[in-house]
Parts: structure tokens; C-alpha cells; sequence
């Protein structure tokens, strides 16, 4: 796939279209988890999918799965957009011969494009790529793609299927009592080592059921095989999430009764559901049906516990890609859930009123398109409800990350920009890496030798100050402002202390458990205060709660540290911060003035005491307040 040039209001970008190579597959994932992570950490989705790889791996062939990018021709590390496909076995019955053939499929997902480059076409371009790979390596029949923007597809050629899917919603007194008068045969329970023999027997059927389906002229009719691969790999799936949140995996896999009717099921505790992966009875026969639905609800039970959980029912058991009757046994399920429309309305309203979404018509609209395309499911509806929710929570988090990156002094540590965020956010990320790296993988980058955060390129800088950069945009005065306040906020938490007596002047002193930003805060918080907002008094009256409390302090951590020079660059800045304020201010704000007289007093401490401080910094206790005019603010 050649490579092509897409216009940015920054200049041309040079994108490139390739497999995943190992250097940017951790990318790849931290992009995806961002999008379809969801309650899971960044790092707990990055071993999920590197598991999984792993998993691809033993089915038999090493390129099962396979991982997609775009990403900048003149930094590979820098992925764009990506997406995976998983090869998929299936049969197809063509109408020219009547024939049954057999061929391989791949199946697309978790495309995904990184938010800052969204509607450039980077995401039609991989799906370009994509489409030059099937046509030319690929070797298949057709290829599909898992998807709910079936609107955005559509515009570039694909063809939506609905796939209509049934949701029970079993509750605690779900009893028994409720299926003895079906008086249903037994059923038996099979484990992992049963799955394979059954998953042959399944397709030895369909080979011989497909090739007695009628079809029309210029109608394909075809099946996707549910191969021990492909269930063992759902399995695998299930055995991971049952480790790490139980320390223990599910060991039935599937149910039979009386030798025809089978269900296969895996297990999605993170969503807190069970999934049907495939149901095989007789069509024609409705007692067959009803039993395996028995079985269905044997699986159900058998997870279900003391809890109420959500159970999804799905529509892989029709195995054609065609429309069949409304069987009697569906229409059961479906009076089991017909009330079930009501209460998710009551439920998106309740909702809905949480997110920011100021109009009551764009709300009501909202919540028409939710209960429009939930097909009664109430699980979807609520990941999609906890979805919005999240996206709104991570645009803080997001923005903090991006304004501390580009307006820092010096590019931080990870450790210090995620205290940064505890400081502005009042919040504690689970996973300080995994969330920067998550939410900002496309515009900072973290140096692993130094553990340092910085911005990708000065472009992405330019970028992010501009207003094309749009709600993430970084306004200097205003996160300059936030930042010289969490840095002030920081000093008087950690600095403030009761000063040491003489005597004790030539012992150690420990200092109090200290922020890890608190080195940055000391050097660099006039910085901030300079360049910061005028607009209001807030970084006047934390500098005099600070100034008051700690100066002397912060003098000697200064001078013992990273001397002189650093008082007086703080003098100076303070000091413009003031003329500033001054242009539209009146002189007489006491707060302002207390401010000034802190100014005069550190350029005359550091040029008449600067070199009794340099040789002794603790003798700022006991040097300066005794020598300096009783007018003096020290």
C-alpha cells in the first residue's frame, strides 16, 4: 500500500500504512485502549491483548490474528489509527454450481483513530490499506467488520447486516418452578476437552445442511464454522478475566441434551455476562429448540449465584446469513423482556440528566438514538450510558496531561506529572504510565531511559496552543495560572515548618513527607506565576499564605540546592507578575502590596547576605530576621 500525504492546518503529514511491528504494537494497544478499554486500566488491556496474541499464536498458525496502523512516515513510533483482523474459516454455497466451498474470512475491529487526527481521512486510509491487503495477500472471500457507526461505514462501501440479538435479564427468583412444566430431558455439562470432538461433529452438519439450502439466482448463502480454534480462543478470553479477578476459570464450557442439541457459552465477567457463542438444534423441530433453550438457561444458572447478573443471548445460532421464520421458542424470549423497553427508558432519563448536555431536546434526542438501536438490550445500553460518562471524565484528565506537558519549565517525570494531576483533578490514577500514555500517546511521549514526559514535536506544541486544537486547546495564561497555584498549594503543604533552634543547628534535620513535585514547585513556581492571569487575586493571596508561613524556608532549600540565582530570578518574576496587574489595577490592594514588600526583601537578602547563605544555608533561620529594619516584611 503506498503511502500518501493528508493536509493538517500545521502542514502536510506523510502517513504510512503497515503490520504492527513489534515496536509499535504497544501503541497499537494503548490507542485501542483508549476507545474499547473500558473499565479496565490501560495496563490491565495491554496484557489482556498481549495475552490474547499469544493466545492467536498456539491455534495453529502465527498470523490468526494480526494488528494494523497508519502511522508518520518520519516517526514509525507515532501510530495514528489502527485496527486488528482474525482470520475466520467459513463455507459458501454459490448458485452458478450449487457447490459448497470452503474459504477463509477476516473479520476487522477496534478500528480506531487517535482523537487529535480524527476527520483528516487517516481512518479511510487504513481501511484502504486494509482493503489492498485482502484484495492482494489476503486470499479470501470476503471480509467483515464489527462495528456500531454502521452510518460512517456506509459512506465507504461497506454493506451493514443486522444481526438482531435477544437479552435476558435473569433475576434472583429465577427460579426452577419456572421450567417444570416443560419436563425437559437431561442435560449434560462438557468441559474444554469436549469442545473440539462436538465442534467437528457441528461442522460435518452444516457442511450437509448448507448444501441442501435452496437459494435464488445471484443469492450466496454462507456460514461462519464455529471451529475449536475460534471457541477455545473465546475461552482463553474468558480464563484470563476468570484469573486475574477470581484466581480461578470457568470449567464448563458447554451443554448437550440427549445427543442434538448443544450450546456453547463463554464468560465475560468484567461485563458481568455470559455470552451464547453458538446454538445448534433442528430448525424444523420446536421441542429440540425449546431444550436447548433449556440448556441455555442450565449455563445461566450455573454462574449466577447468590448475584443478579446480565445475560446476552446472541444470534449466532442462525447460521446463515439469511432471514428465517420467527421461531415460537424466540418469541418466548421475547415476552420474557417485553416490559424491558419501559424500565431502560427510565433508566437512560435517569442517566442522561448526569451527562453535559445542556438542552432538554438534545437530551431527549440522545436518548431516542440509544433506545432506538438497543434492540431491548439493556447491557448495551448501559455501556454505552457508562461510556459517555467516561469519555466525559477523561477530558480533564487529558487536558491536565496536555497543559502541564507543553507549559512546563522542564519536561517532568512521570511521577511528577501524575501528582500534577492528583493536585488539579483531586483524583488518583490507577496507572500513571498507562494513563498518559492512553489518553496522550499521540502528542507526548514518555523517554524510558529518563522516565521524562514530554511533547511529541515542536509542531504538536504549536498545535496545542492554537484554537485549531479546540476544547484541548492549552491557553497559557489560564494553565500557567493552575499551574503556579498547584505549585504554591504544594510549597506551603510541604516547606512549612516551625523554624530549628540555635542549638540544634548543626544536627540534621528531616524534612516532613514531602509531594514528589515538590522540587519542581521550588525552582520553577515563580515561572508559572509570571506568565499567569491577572484576572483575579487567587495566586495573591496563596503566594502571601506561602511567603508568610515558609519564605524563610524555601530561602534556605534554594541556596543549599541550586543557589543564588534562583532567588533572584524569583524576585524578578514575581515582581513583573505585579507591573502587570498594576496596568489595571489600583496600587493599594493590600494583598498586592504585601507581595511587593516579599520582592524587596529577597533582592536585598541575596545582595547583602548571599555569601553567609551560600556557605551556611540553615543560618537563614537565625542570620536574616535579626539583621534586616523592623519595617521590613521578613
Amino acid at each position: 500500500m503506498p503511502p500518501t500525504t493528508i493536509p493538517t492546518p500545521h502542514g502536510p503529514l506523510s502517513i504510512y500504512f503497515g503490520e504492527a511491528k513489534d515496536e509499535q504494537i504497544l501503541s497499537c494497544h494503548g490507542l485501542a485502549g483508549v476507545a474499547f478499554g473500558q473499565p479496565l486500566s490501560s495496563a490491565d488491556y495491554i496484557k489482556r491483548e498481549d495475552f490474547m496474541m499469544r493466545l492467536a499464536s498456539k491455534q495453529g498458525e502465527q498470523r490468526w490474528w494480526r494488528i494494523w496502523c497508519a502511522f508518520l512516515g518520519e516517526y514509525p513510533g507515532q501510530v495514528l489509527a489502527s485496527c486488528k483482523t482474525t482470520r475466520r474459516d467459513m463455507l459458501m454455497k454459490e448458485p452458478s454450481t450449487g457447490k459448497v466451498y470452503d474459504h477463509l474470512e477476516h473479520c476487522i475491529s477496534s478500528v480506531v483513530v487517535e482523537s487529535a487526527h480524527r476527520g483528516l481521512g487517516i481512518g479511510a486510509y487504513l481501511l484502504a490499506g486494509i482493503k489492498y491487503w485482502l484484495d492482494t495477500e489476503g486470499e479470501v472471500a470476503l471480509s467483515m467488520l464489527y462495528s456500531s457507526k454502521e452510518d460512517f461505514y456506509l459512506r465507504y462501501g461497506w454493506t451493514p447486516v443486522y444481526t438482531p440479538e435477544l437479552f435476558l435479564h435473569i433475576q434472583k427468583s429465577f427460579s426452577e418452578t419456572n421450567w417444570g412444566h416443560l419436563k425437559l430431558p437431561p442435560i449434560s455439562i462438557l468441559h474444554a476437552k469436549d469442545v473440539r470432538p462436538l465442534c467437528e461433529r457441528d461442522i460435518t452438519a452444516l457442511r450437509s445442511e448448507i448444501s441442501h439450502v435452496r437459494i435464488k439466482e445471484g443469492e450466496i448463502v454462507m456460514t461462519l464454522l464455529p471451529t475449536a480454534e475460534l471457541i477455545g480462543w473465546l475461552h482463553g478470553r474468558a480464563e484470563f478475566f476468570g484469573l486475574n479477578l477470581f484466581d480461578k476459570i470457568p470449567f464448563n464450557k458447554e451443554a448437550i441434551c440427549e445427543e442434538d442439541s448443544w450450546v456453547f457459552w463463554h464468560h465475560d465477567f468484567r461485563k458481568r455476562c455470559l455470552y451464547i457463542q453458538r446454538m445448534r438444534s433442528d430448525e424444523q423441530e420446536r421441542e429440540l429448540k425449546i431444550r436447548c433453550l433449556a440448556a441455555l438457561r442450565w449455563g445461566l444458572n450455573s454462574v449466577d449465584g447468590e448475584e443478579e447478573r446480565d445475560y446476552f443471548y446472541s444470534s449466532w445460532h442462525r447460521p446463515w446469513n439469511r432471514t428465517f421464520g420467527f421461531a415460537p421458542e424466540r418469541a418466548f424470549c421475547m415476552e420474557l423482556i417485553a416490559d424491558t423497553m419501559r424500565d431502560i427508558s427510565l433508566y437512560i432519563s435517569r442517566r442522561i440528566e448526569d451527562l453535559p448536555i445542556d438542552g432538554e431536546e438534545e437530551q431527549i434526542e440522545l436518548a431516542n438514538k440509544i433506545k432506538a438501536k438497543c434492540n431491548a438490550c439493556f447491557l448495551w445500553v448501559r455501556l454505552i450510558m457508562d461510556e459517555l460518562e467516561g469519555e466525559e471524565r477523561e477530558i480533564p484528565v487529558a487536558k491536565t496531561i496536555l497543559s502541564w506537558t507543553v507549559l512546563a519549565a522542564q519536561p517532568l517525570t512521570v511521577l511528577e506529572l501524575s501528582v500534577a494531576i492528583e493536585q488539579d483533578l483531586k483524583i488518583k490514577l490507577s496507572s500513571h504510565q498507562g494513563a498518559i500514555e492512553g489518553l496522550c500517546g499521540q502528542l507526548v511521549s514518555i523517554d524510558a531511559s529518563k522516565d521524562l514526559v514530554q511533547i511529541v514535536h515542536a509542531t504538536a506544541r504549536e498545535f496545542l496552543l492554537s484554537d485549531e486544537a479546540g476544547e484541548f486547546k492549552v491557553s497559557n495564561t489560564k494553565g500557567n495560572e493552575d499551574m503556579a497555584l498547584a505549585c504554591i498549594k504544594i510549597l506551603s503543604k510541604s516547606a512549612a515548618m516551625i523554624p530549628p533552634r540555635r542549638h540544634l543547628l548543626e544536627n540534621k534535620r528531616s524534612l516532613p513527607p514531602s509531594s514528589a513535585l515538590l522540587e519542581y514547585a521550588t525552582v520553577y513556581f515563580s515561572d508559572h506565576v509570571f506568565a499567569a492571569s491577572t484576572s483575579d487575586n487567587q495566586i495573591l493571596q496563596e503566594l502571601c499564605l506561602f511567603l508568610k508561613k515558609s519564605a524563610l524556608k524555601w530561602i534556605e532549600t534554594i541556596v543549599a540546592t541550586h543557589g543564588l540565582h534562583i532567588l533572584i530570578k524569583a524576585a524578578k518574576n514575581l515582581k513583573g507578575y505585579l507591573d502587570r496587574r498594576a496596568k489595571h489595577e489600583s496600587p493599594i490592594n493590600p494583598l498586592a502590596r504585601a507581595v511587593d514588600g516579599w520582592v524587596t526583601d529577597l533582592s536585598r537578602v541575596s545582595s547583602k547576605f548571599g555569601r553567609a547563605l551560600t556557605s551556611l544555608p540553615q543560618s537563614t533561620f537565625f542570620l536574616i530576621p535579626p539583621l534586616c529594619p523592623t519595617h521590613s516584611t521578613i
